[in-house]
């Protein structure tokens, strides 16, 4: 069994989704945000992280650590990972498959 379809840690990553979700619905959200999200019927909960066959899971990676101990800047790592995004969402569609994207509302940089 891969660990992307591991029901255990799937349900380990949508306990950890929806803490972070919350905290966003609650504390961080401007009022514009959340009446445009009204709209949807979105909220903290996300189950389909659970029934959902497989998950995969993307990163950016802003910089890296030199032997010495100094950071290198990576320029453009958030683009450049929402177009391979795109490009994989668009090949899983492609393959006569569905997908569902989840992003997580604090990007830790």
């Amino acid at each position: 069994m891969s660990p992307w379809s591991d029901p255990r840690l799937k349900h380990q990553i949508r306990i950890a989704a929806e803490a972070e979700e919350r905290e966003f619905y609650e504390h961080r959200a401007p009022n514009e945000w959340l009446e445009a999200l009204a709209a949807l019927g979105t909220d903290a909960n996300k189950p389909f992280l659970e029934v959902a066959p497989w998950l995969i899971a993307i990163f950016a990676q802003p910089y890296r650590i030199l032997p010495d101990g100094r950071k290198l800047k990576h320029y453009y790592a958030i683009e450049s990972v929402g177009i391979a995004t795109g490009l994989l969402v668009a090949a899983i569609h492609q393959a006569g498959l569905a997908s569902l994207t989840h992003t997580p509302a604090r990007w830790v940089f």
